[in-house]
């Protein structure tokens, strides 16, 4: 499923919702009584509009990490590969090995 769509929905709910609370907060203050939606007053609206942001970073942020990995995975795969070639060809001469040995 794509991510970026999600993402894009999250933040325009977000900026509806502090629309919404803003416009509603501005009629509180220049009528008299509480103004609400569905009993919601600005503040949830505002509450509702952090949420949402936060949501979109973190699934922003948890998509930029999951690309990151398989480059930082492929890099330690690599090294070990290197590693593995590396010794194998130290061992490939073990008269080397002895003649080493018996000069220390």
């Amino acid at each position: 499923m794509p991510v970026l769509p999600v993402i894009d929905l999250l933040l325009l709910a977000g900026w509806t919702s502090l629309l919404v609370g803003f416009v509603l907060k501005v009629a509180d203050l220049l009528t008299r009584g509480n103004q609400s939606i569905f009993s919601l007053s600005p503040i949830d609206f505002l509450m509702m509009a952090v949420v949402s942001f936060l949501f979109a970073i973190a699934l922003a942020a948890r998509t930029w990490v999951a690309s990151q990995s398989s480059s930082k995975l492929a890099v330690r795969r690599r090294e070990e590969t290197l590693g593995a070639y590396h010794a194998l060809q130290v061992d490939d001469n073990p008269a080397e090995d002895d003649d080493d040995l018996a000069a220390s």
